[in-house]
């Protein structure tokens, strides 16, 4: 239910009391007042008397009811795409003797029946390691930037004590 709706009935004759102030007639009252010469003079003036009087009258009043509102309830089923899998494409390059570089790609797909691609997304990685070949350090960059770079290239690199690159050749990449 939505909502009521108030909604006229029917009229009952309700009673009901009026009050009336009617003359009743006049008080007299007698008064003095100074001449201004040590005389006085009775001045007599009148007042009017009222009375309340009732009456009984009659009105019609309506009577309204509650009805009540009912909304249109609407049930549906929709079907909805899932993530059914995830195809990926690697690819590194560790810079040894007679290995080459991999250029990006994108894996092929086969689309089973109700099926659909749902968007590809990238993820550029440069990995680099300390002069002494010890540690190394990772850094996920824009495409833009992992083309300036090929294997085997030097950088001067910024990083926190959790080996995340900052800046390459002082560029942000954060």
């Amino acid at each position: 239910m939505h909502h009521y709706d108030r909604i006229l009935d029917h009229y009952e004759e309700e009673t009901y009391q009026v009050s009336e102030q009617v003359l009743d007639g006049y008080d007299t009252y007698t008064d003095y007042v100074d001449n201004g010469d040590g005389t006085f003079s009775e001045v007599s003036y009148e007042e009017p008397r009222y009375r309340t009087e009732y009456r009984t009258e009659t009105r019609s009043v309506p009577i309204y009811v509650q009805e009540p509102v009912y909304q249109t309830l609407y049930r549906y089923t929709i079907d909805k795409w899932i993530p059914l899998r995830t195809e990926t494409a690697r690819g590194s390059y560790d810079g040894s003797k007679g290995s080459s570089p991999v250029e990006p790609y994108w894996p092929e797909l086969r689309l089973g029946e109700n099926e659909r691609e749902n968007g590809r997304r990238e993820t550029y990685v440069l990995t680099f390691t300390d002069s002494k070949g010890k540690k190394t350090y990772s850094a996920r960059v824009s495409r833009d930037i992992w083309d300036m770079y090929s294997p085997g290239d030097s950088a001067k690199i910024t990083a926190d004590m959790g080996r995340n690159v900052m800046e390459i050749d002082g560029r942000d990449v954060r």
